[in-house]
């Protein structure tokens, strides 16, 4: 910019470091210059943010967001002043209060002031109609005398509230408690009160241990009560009998019957206040089942393998759990099992029921077994991996006596043995007589033998095919 003017007014909007020349001329038209150099500096912007509070809820916080100073001054309205940044700061009193803040440069400077409101306090007051009663019900009238007040908030220390001007505050459980009011403004600012009220302990019992509660008859059951302020008790068991009363809070009773019975328990206290407790079919007594099983051990036919068929005499049980000692279970109603071995077993039945009562019964017995099966070729140059085929060795169970032998077509006797171990055949036939292989032909074998129980073998059986019937004798083929 520029001016004809002699002494013009110039105005800069941004700061800067600004050279002026000034061009004089003359009459004649003669001209002199001269310059002279104009520093405009940045003027700072101050601004603040505070909030309006309550009386008790200082200090204020005052936020600085002025710009391009390095300098402050606050004064607060209250006489009181600071040259900190973001001060804090607290009134004395409620009021409207100017705050001014100046933010300065080495050079420039710029001031704001807002108003700031330091709200008054509600005063919270109340009465009690009564300071302690006796539980386990207790009210209390509560009469609100607070003052500067829109709002209240009410906790009675029991885990309850209300935002009532006036409530009721209702116990159920002793103790001392401190009611609270909060009263608060219309501005938000809240004045506290407490008081302490006892609710007196009537008698009460939190927890009855009852063991057990349930069981088989006859069922003996301790309690054990614990309770609070209480003196004097009476268990009524609900069997029709007498209660019975004493100072203690424990008892034991047995129920000889099955069935359901109510549990009373009386308390008195020492203010003789009252309470009962009445548990509605909290004892149960279940039947206990009877255990009793039957073997029946079929050994008349042949064969027999060793079954056993366990017949359940067993009364009032709706489970079962055979152990049939040979390391194998059962929970039929009634099993058979097959035993692998000829012994002495000891079977258990547990009889129970659905709550877990019952009853054992056992029964020891002898199994055996009548099997003996003749084979009727051998192949003594067989290369497979079964050594059976390559020997004629009758298989057998169960044999009290045995005598295998072994004829040639002409009846001449080439092979026989007696022995058995374990209840069984040992020896075989490999085809041979006085250690010279006998020729490729067919042979007849017999056999006698009689089994544990006594029995006589009857023989092999034979289909049509074979001619039919059971026989103690019969051909060997002899493979070559």
């Amino acid at each position: 910019t520029s001016s004809v003017q002699k002494d013009p007014t110039v105005t800069y909007t941004l700061p800067g470091d600004y050279r002026v020349l000034l061009t004089a001329v003359s009459l004649h038209g003669c001209r002199d210059t001269m310059s002279e150099r104009i520093v405009v500096h940045a003027k700072p912007a101050s601004s603040f943010i505070a909030s309006d509070v309550c009386l008790n809820d200082q200090p204020i916080n005052f936020v600085n967001q002025s710009l391009g100073g390095n300098n402050y001054l606050w004064t607060f309205g209250d006489g009181v002043s600071s040259i900190l940044s973001a001060p804090q700061h607290t009134y004395q009193d409620t009021g409207v209060y100017n705050v001014t803040l100046i933010a300065q440069t080495n050079y420039c400077s710029d001031t704001v002031t807002h108003k700031v409101q330091i709200f008054s306090l509600p005063v919270a007051a109340f009465t009690l109609s009564d300071t302690a009663k006796c539980g386990p019900f207790a009210q209390f009238a509560l009469t609100n005398k607070s003052t500067n007040a829109t709002g209240y908030t009410w906790n009675f220390g029991n885990a309850t509230s209300s935002t009532d001007a006036a409530p009721d505050a209702t116990y159920t459980t002793a103790g001392i408690y401190q009611v609270q009011l909060v009263a608060k403004s219309n501005h938000g600012c809240m004045d506290t009160l407490s008081k302490s009220i006892t609710v007196y302990p009537a008698p009460s019992a939190p927890e009855i241990n009852i063991d057990p509660a349930e069981g088989c008859q006859p069922l003996t059951v301790t309690l054990s009560a614990n309770t609070n302020n209480a003196n004097s008790f009476t268990w009524d068991f609900g069997t029709g009998a007498a209660p019975v009363t004493s100072n203690s809070a424990n008892a034991s009773f047995t129920y000889a019957d099955t069935g359901s019975y109510t549990l009373s328990l009386y308390m008195t206290s020492a203010h003789q206040c009252t309470d009962t407790i009445k548990m509605l079919d909290t004892i149960r007594v279940h039947v206990v089942p009877k255990a009793s099983f039957d073997t029946i051990i079929n050994t008349a036919g042949y064969p027999y393998d060793g079954i056993v068929s366990f017949l359940n005499l067993s009364k009032n049980a709706t489970n079962y759990m055979w152990n049939f000692g040979d390391g194998t279970t059962s929970s039929e109603i009634n099993p058979s099992h097959t035993y692998e071995h000829i012994n002495t077993y000891s079977a258990l039945l547990i009889a129970s029921t659905g709550y877990g009562c019952s009853d054992t019964a056992f029964e020891t017995f002898l199994v055996i077994k009548k099997q003996l099966y003749v084979p009727n070729a051998l192949q003594p140059d067989y290369q497979g991996s079964s050594d059976l085929v390559k020997v004629w060795k009758p298989i057998g169970n169960g044999l009290l006596s045995y005598h295998a032998q072994v004829f040639d077509k002409w009846g001449e006797l080439i092979w026989e043995s007696e022995t058995i171990s374990d209840w069984q055949p040992v020896d075989s036939w490999d085809g041979t007589y006085q250690g010279k292989p006998c020729q490729q032909d067919v042979y007849v074998w017999k056999i006698s033998a009689v089994f544990l129980d006594g029995s006589v073998w009857p023989g092999m059986t034979y289909d049509k095919g074979e001619g039919g019937g059971t026989k103690t004798i019969g051909s060997i083929t002899l493979i070559r």
